[in-house]
């Protein structure tokens, strides 16, 4: 993982024995100031943290709000971002509609845009909003996450594909009302549960916009997770419960937009179906439209 992955949640890299001066990381600080940010300034400002430590260190849940990297990028967002699992179809709207680049976030993937489009909701008042096309996966999910939050995001809206885990037909939509934590990103955000809900007011905001345009829906409880497995959740996915454990750890809303793609709900008969595909441009232009909404 990179540095800049490391971004986000590093601050448990420090035990109250390590001063940060004296690490072993300091003559790398001090030959390359500009490493991501990675300065000794940074190091120094930080509180020696100490764990209570556990057998497993997944629960050694740290509430220091500080990180060793800042993901303050010098950079302000829109108050409500859409994060996008759907990066060519992202990329693709934003050319066809000429948004302009806010800011590039370089990863090891590649150059993540932060795109910048003004929409009008339902009453006709027009909003700026953040469009990013997001990478996959809990961790490189969250560390975008950060990056908005420290510029001034307040709210998220995402929007992505989901397996189904009962028989579900390919490209249905769905709203997570809650995520199993199968993941581990989550737990450097909030203590050990099973569960982490997402912000009842985007539910509410989501389902309003589904209504007014007539797309059928079902709220769920989504598995966070790359495997098969079931508790009572309908669908499965990568970075829900990631992505809410941040937003609420970091006091902003969160929500997101499923729609089914492939199938396990048949474990001796796993279908790839189309993966959902018919859905994506239309399941974009609904997050949009959720977000220009939220006030």
């Amino acid at each position: 993982m990179s540095l800049r992955n490391l971004a986000a949640r590093s601050r448990c890299l420090w035990s109250s024995q390590v001063d940060a001066r004296s690490s072993k990381f300091s003559p790398l600080v001090t030959k390359t100031p500009h490493l991501l940010g990675y300065v000794e300034r940074d190091l120094a400002r930080l509180a020696p943290v100490t764990l209570c430590k556990q057998d497993i260190p997944l629960l050694e849940f740290d509430p220091t709000p500080d990180g060793i990297i800042s993901a303050n990028e010098g950079v302000t967002f829109p108050e409500t971002a859409v994060m996008a699992f759907l990066h060519d179809v992202t990329d693709a709207y934003a050319v066809a509609n000429d948004l302009p680049v806010l800011h590039k976030i370089p990863t090891v993937s590649w150059d993540v845009s932060v795109y910048s489009t003004e929409l009008a909701n339902a009453a006709g008042v027009s909003r700026e909003i953040a469009l990013v096309p997001t990478l996959l996966g809990a961790p490189a999910a969250v560390a975008l996450a950060e990056i908005l939050i420290a510029n001034g995001v307040k709210k998220i809206v995402a929007v992505g594909s989901c397996g189904a885990l009962h028989p579900l037909p390919e490209n249905v939509f769905l709203v997570p009302t809650r995520a199993l934590r199968d993941e581990g990103t989550s737990y450097h955000y909030l203590p050990a549960s099973r569960w982490v809900d997402t912000t009842p007011e985007l539910l509410g905001a989501m389902e309003a916009v589904l209504q007014r345009e007539g797309i059928g829906y079902r709220e769920c409880k989504t598995w966070t997770t790359i495997a098969r497995r079931n508790d009572g959740c309908d669908v499965v996915d990568m970075e829900c419960a990631a992505l809410a454990a941040c937003a609420n750890f970091r006091g902003v809303q969160f929500g997101q937009l499923l729609y089914t793609a492939d199938t396990i709900a048949d474990p001796e008969a796993y279908e790839e179906r189309g993966f959902g595909k018919d859905s994506r441009e239309i399941g974009l232009q609904l997050a949009l439209k959720v977000a220009s909404e939220l006030g």
